[in-house]
């Protein structure tokens, strides 16, 4: 396991024989006052009993995911088995740099992967000559993206397939406005300037 995770599973098994009709998880914490959740919804802070009376439906399967969150400090998730009666003491460490420099990264770099991956699809359906399902593709991803440059260039080979040479340029002149140092951009906007010159 990583030295650092953004969430910590603790599977933490039975203390008291399940002979007890009454179930009870106790949860507490340092610092006191951490908000708990109990399957992502939120339940009361910390110190508090979770009673299998009070949560009857969540107390019938065997785990549930408890989560404890305070401002300033690191969330710690928790799966808990219900049969028994449980004490849980959770110690909160506090936000550092390296736990915003991890947890920016992988964010970061999830969202990055994404956009390359969506790129790379409309980009295979324009080089198959799938005009109509890469506009498509592009059109949704201008939406959500209106301000990454690669979308517009993709958009104006679409418009050049279809001998719109006007709207190929207006949408290269706004990869240049948002990119205007991408030397696809540059090189894009000459190769179209010398086909119009040429027609």
């Amino acid at each position: 396991m990583e030295k650092f995770e953004w969430f910590q599973i603790i599977v933490i098994g039975s203390i008291i024989g399940t002979s007890c009709s009454s179930k009870v998880i106790r949860v507490e914490s340092k610092p006191t006052s951490a908000q708990v959740f109990l399957n992502d919804k939120p339940i009361g802070k910390t110190p508090m009993d979770l009673k299998s009376t009070d949560f009857k439906q969540e107390f019938n399967k065997p785990y549930v995911d408890i989560k404890v969150v305070n401002a300033g400090f690191e969330p710690k998730t928790m799966l808990v088995a219900t049969n028994s009666i449980q004490k849980i003491n959770v110690e909160l460490k506090p936000y550092d740099k390296k736990y915003f420099e991890t947890k920016l990264m992988s964010d970061f770099q999830d969202s990055s992967n994404e956009l390359i991956r969506e790129v790379l699809q409309i980009q295979g359906l324009i080089v198959a000559q799938k005009m109509d399902e890469a506009e498509e593709k592009n059109k949704n991803f201008m939406k959500r993206y209106p301000n990454v440059a690669a979308a517009f260039v993709l958009q104006s080979s679409i418009e050049v397939a279809k001998n719109n040479i006007d709207q190929a340029m207006k949408n290269l002149k706004r990869a240049a406005q948002i990119d205007p140092a991408d030397p696809v951009v540059v090189r894009a906007m000459e190769s179209l300037k010398k086909r119009s010159r040429n027609e």
